[in-house]
């Protein structure tokens, strides 16, 4: 099957964090499906950002093909963060029909911090007559709203408010790592049994590693 994960901040093991995108993608693709990751070009996440030249960059990472959208560097939140994410949105709805190649009768799955790319996720879902995965990290706006203070009547919380809600209505299926989530969701238009709790896991490597793994956690063991 072919699959295609939407998240601006995805990394990998060259590059830095975030790992959770690329853990999923590499079983994914070790178990035979097609995997391809779209991604900005640059995040405050990772330790070495991709070098893009054009548009776009591509390279295969451990079976996993990257799609780098080229975007603008940032420090901060301030109005160059802002920049960053408009322009990976752009990228994303010029490239719809492009990006709808690498899931064609397969799976779109997105999985950002902030709820929009999923917008331009149903568009490539629906050009490639995919189903339309939306996985949540953070609940927005209720997260800036209780944690940073934010007004709920401040424009980018009502329209965080929208593109969430939008998610919750139009999704093949909904995925966090929040366990209690989905009563939440629910309010906000989620039907029923199209919650899915995946939790963060670990990876645990096999063989000579796996011996020296072990060793490291009995070493380290309080007595």
């Amino acid at each position: 099957m072919k699959i295609l994960l939407v998240n601006h901040y995805a990394g990998s093991p060259a590059h830095g964090m975030e790992f959770r995108p690329y853990y999923f993608a590499r079983e994914w693709a070790r178990m035979g499906h097609e995997v391809t990751i779209a991604a900005a070009s640059w995040s405050h996440l990772c330790g070495s950002n991709p070098e893009v030249r054009g548009a776009l960059g591509s390279e295969m990472i451990d079976g996993i093909g990257y799609c780098w959208f080229r975007t603008p560097d940032y420090d901060g939140n301030g109005v160059g963060r802002g920049l960053n994410v408009l322009a990976f949105l752009l990228q994303l709805l010029l490239q719809h029909r492009f990006l709808a190649g690498f899931a064609r009768n397969g799976a779109v799955i997105a999985s950002s911090t902030y709820p929009f790319d999923v917008l331009l996720a149903r568009c490539i879902a629906k050009s490639a007559r995919a189903s339309l995965t939306y996985e949540v990290h953070d609940l927005w706006p209720l997260s800036p709203v209780e944690v940073g203070g934010m007004s709920p009547s401040h424009p980018f919380v009502r329209a965080s408010q929208w593109a969430e809600d939008f998610a919750y209505r139009n999704a093949d299926y909904v995925v966090s790592m929040l366990p209690m989530a989905e009563s939440y969701m629910r309010l906000h238009g989620l039907a029923p049994g199209k919650f899915r709790y995946v939790p963060n896991g670990i990876y645990l490597p096999t063989g000579l590693k796996a011996a020296r793994f072990r060793n490291c956690i009995r070493t380290r063991s309080p007595n």
